[in-house]
């Protein structure tokens, strides 16, 4: 079963903390396709980046922020410029092919 979760924060936000809570009781394995940073690492505990066409891995960062995550630390921040730092990167490599 898939649960979408569109760009319209007003339902976005509710829905990830009722996937959260059917992850902590469950601890099963969840996969999300986003391409928000902040929500990737709001909801996951691995961070996967992928190339653009043909779709490879590039990069899989582990996130070890405590739960619930609060996006005003230091660790949060650090975590979004490295992945901008990353995503920057891969499109410098891009645009020099």
């Amino acid at each position: 079963q898939r649960l979408h979760v569109h760009k319209n924060v007003g339902r976005a936000l509710p829905l990830r903390h009722d996937m959260l809570q059917i992850w902590q009781a469950h601890k099963s394995t969840i996969v999300f396709v986003t391409h928000g940073i902040e929500e990737s690492i709001l909801l996951a505990d691995r961070i996967v980046i992928m190339s653009p066409r043909p779709g490879r891995i590039r990069h899989i960062l582990q996130v070890d922020l405590p739960r619930p995550r609060d996006t005003t630390s230091p660790a949060f921040g650090a975590l979004v410029r490295a992945i901008i730092g990353h995503i920057h990167e891969d499109i410098s490599l891009i645009a020099r092919a």
